[in-house]
Parts: structure tokens; C-alpha cells; sequence
């Protein structure tokens, strides 16, 4: 009596096509049969639809390499094309905001060199991972050869996973630093650079560490598991955290806005500031934690990946996340546009816009008078 079989082929750039095969099980004996019968039938789905060549893709170690999932020659070079925009933004974006705040030191002074550490974190993002993304996509594809070897991919690996998590740390940092510029402002002042240089040092020790222990977890123990029970009870904490000190943060804002009348300019200008990480924090969350969701089933249940599409579009609003700060503090930070401004026609000899000049010389100005009594 035949056997009833079943094989999942790609018919389609955009759909699979289930296709039962009733095959003699004498036929079936052994396992060149089953290799023979794939390829007949996948043969056969191509010829029947017109579809000239399917390619695979994915993720693997749960960062950005690649594993089997259909896809066509079109979409992959489409999906590069993205990736690659994607990366030059982030570049870009991040370069300029390095660059403004450090030749900027009344930026520095009102807001926190944590912002700089966080563009510096999205420039490692936006220079390894993105490429890379490209890169090992192009390779399934069969749009250039693969030239890697275990050792960089290891190291791959490892910048992905912790350009990642430098970022969303930095972000928990934040939230501690403004809990301490606005519960202990006195203190703070006076201590300003330690709070920071402890508070980047956090950031990098578990950049670092989280990504040893996942390969060692992948590579020498063999266990996807051991990424699980690190990652989440550490991206758990880490949102606990964020989600109490900003609301104590705004819980004081309210307070202060309905029994103080007559705000000092300090206080107004802390405020504000609370606000604007407080909104880069959350977009950054916001493109970060569909991806770590996404990681945290794979790495359990090992099915998403195999959705090249899937894994595609949340990569794509994971490395969002690199791309986006310098839009809010565009928006946000006061003398940001001005000094950006300032930097680009500076650097060429170009004369600055009277109206952006204007506003960047009448607010240094007013902060003279008043940094004597700064929190930031």
C-alpha cells in the first residue's frame, strides 16, 4: 500500500505550496530516493510557475547569520538594497551627532555624555552588523561568494550581539542618571563625571560579557538555552528598571507642575531633557524588543527563523533603532539644530543662515547667566 508523503516547496516568491506526493514505498528504500524525489519535485513546481530560482535565508546563533528559508533572486537583492540605505543613515546619523556634541560643549554640558556613548554604541551597530546582515544575505543569494571563515563569524557574531545590548543598556543608564540628576541634584553636580564614567563602564562590561557567554553557550556548550537564561532575566531587569525611574521621574514632573508655579529655568530645562530621552528611549525599545521577542521564541522553539520575510522586517525595525536618535534630539534639544547647522557650513566656509545664527547666539547668551546653577 502506498505511503502518503508530504514536502513543502517554494512555488512563489510570497507563499509555499504544500504538495502531497503518493509514492510507493519500495521506491522509498533508501535515502538517495528521497533526495532524488526532492529535486524531481522541486524541478516540477519551478517549471509549472515560471519561477527560474529560489534562494535561502535566515538567522542563525539568534544575531544576524543566515539560515534556510526560501526566497527569490528580486527580493534578496531588494532586501540588500534596503539593508545597505539603512546602514548609510545610521552612519551618517550617528557621526553627526558624535560629532555636534563633542564640538559643542554647551550640548555636553546640558544634557549627558551618555548620549554620546549611545551614538557611539548605534555607530557599532550601523559599521559591523548592518554590513554584515548584507553580506551574509548576498552570500545565500548567490550575488558574491562567501569569504568568511568559523573565526569571523564568531566575531561577527559577537559585535552583533553586543553593539545590541551596549545600546539598550546605555538606555537603562540614562534612566539611572536622570533618577540621580533629579532626586540628588546637589550630588550630582559635584560628581557628575564619576556618576557618567561608572555608568559607561556598566555599559561596556555587559556589551562585552553577554556576548562571550552566548558563543560560549553556542559554540563550546553546544546550547541555545544557556542565550535564553542569560538574555531574558537580563533584558527583564533592564526594563524594570527603565519603567521605575521614569516613572518616578514623571510622577515629580506632575507633582512639581500642579504646587510649583514659578519653575526655575534649571528645573524646566532637567524637565525637558527627561522628556527627550524618555521619547528616545521608548522608539529605541519600540524597534528593539520585536526582534529580542523573536530571538527568545527561536531560541526555544527554532521555527521563526526559517521565515525569511519575517526575520527580514523585524531586522529591519531592530537596526531602526541605530538610525533614530538624531531625529528626536533634532526636534528636542535646544541648540541642536543650530549647532549642526554651524558644524556643516563651518567645515565648508559657507556662511551659517542669519535666522539659525540668530537663535544660537541669543541662547548662549541667556545660558551664560544661568550656568552657575545648571543640573546637567
Amino acid at each position: 500500500m502506498a505511503k502518503i508523503k508530504a514536502i513543502l516547496v517554494s512555488a512563489t516568491p510570497w507563499g509555499l505550496i504544500l504538495i502531497w506526493v503518493f509514492f510507493p514505498s519500495r521506491c522509498i528504500s533508501d535515502g538517495n530516493s528521497w533526495e532524488a524525489l526532492f529535486l524531481f519535485l522541486s524541478l516540477a513546481v519551478e517549471i509549472q510557475t515560471g519561477q527560474k530560482k529560489q534562494y535561502k535565508m535566515g538567522v542563525s546563533d539568534n544575531s544576524s547569520g543566515p539560515v534556510a528559508s526560501p526566497i527569490a533572486l528580486g527580493e534578496a537583492i531588494a532586501w540588500c538594497v534596503i539593508f545597505s540605505l539603512e546602514a548609510a543613515v545610521a552612519i551618517t546619523s550617528n557621526v553627526a551627532t558624535i560629532a555636534i556634541f563633542l564640538t559643542n560643549k554647551r550640548i555636553r554640558v546640558q544634557t549627558s555624555i551618555l548620549l554620546v556613548n549611545l551614538a557611539v554604541a548605534d555607530l557599532l551597530v550601523a559599521i559591523v552588523p548592518i554590513p554584515g546582515w548584507v553580506y551574509f544575505f548576498g552570500v545565500q543569494a548567490n550575488l558574491w561568494p562567501d569569504s568568511t571563515h568559523l573565526a569571523s563569524q564568531i566575531a561577527y557574531s559577537g559585535l552583533d550581539i553586543g553593539g545590541a545590548f551596549a545600546s539598550v543598556t546605555n538606555h537603562g543608564c540614562i534612566a539611572i542618571e536622570r533618577l540621580i540628576a533629579t532626586l540628588l541634584p546637589f550630588k550630582y553636580r559635584s560628581s557628575k563625571r564619576m556618576i557618567s564614567t561608572q555608568l559607561i563602564i556598566m555599559v561596556w562590561f555587559f556589551a562585552v560579557c553577554i556576548p562571550v557567554v552566548t558563543l560560549v553557550g553556542f559554540h563550546v556548550l553546544d546550547s541555545s538555552m544557556v542565550a535564553f537564561f542569560v538574555w531574558m532575566p537580563f533584558l527583564t531587569l533592564l526594563l524594570l528598571v527603565i519603567a521605575v525611574s521614569y516613572s518616578i521621574l514623571l510622577g515629580r514632573m506632575k507633582w512639581l507642575a500642579r504646587n510649583l508655579r514659578g519653575h526655575e529655568e534649571t528645573e524646566l530645562r532637567n524637565n525637558r531633557f527627561t522628556v527627550t530621552v524618555l521619547i528616545v528611549t521608548i522608539v529605541s525599545l519600540l524597534a528593539w524588543l520585536p526582534f529580542m521577542i523573536m530571538s527568545a521564541i527561536d531560541l526555544v522553539a527554532q521555527t521563526i527563523s526559517h521565515n525569511v520575510r519575517l526575520v527580514s522586517m523585524v531586522k529591519l525595525l531592530h537596526f531602526f533603532n541605530s538610525t533614530c536618535s538624531i531625529f528626536i534630539y533634532w526636534f528636542r534639544i535646544p541648540n541642536f539644530k543650530a549647532a549642526a547647522y554651524s558644524l556643516v557650513f563651518r567645515r565648508h566656509g559657507m556662511e551659517q543662515p542669519e535666522r539659525h545664527r540668530a537663535s544660537f547666539q541669543s541662547r548662549n547668551s541667556n545660558s551664560c547667566r544661568g550656568r552657575a546653577t545648571t543640573s546637567f
